[in-house]
């Protein structure tokens, strides 16, 4: 899952969830940036490397298991 963000803090800390936090990568894409999340217990976080200027963007998360099995959250104006 992708958790929805209000905000107004420009470099705000992205979160959501996966199933299998044992081993699962995750990728978040906001704001035309896409950075590896950190995950623990099933929580993942992510911080983007750049500041976003004010207003909505939508949250893509990519989560692949050690399988290669792949799954997709978004949350259209995530942020």
């Amino acid at each position: 899952t992708v958790d929805n963000i209000i905000t107004a803090d420009l470099t705000p800390e992205l979160t959501g969830t996966v199933t299998d936090a044992t081993s699962t990568t995750v990728e978040v894409t906001a704001d035309g940036q896409t950075v590896t999340a950190s995950v623990n217990g099933g929580v993942w976080t992510a911080a983007l490397p750049n500041a976003v200027a004010e207003g909505e963007y939508t949250i893509d998360a990519t989560a692949t298991d050690a399988g290669g099995n792949v799954g997709t959250a978004s949350a259209a104006s995530g942020l």
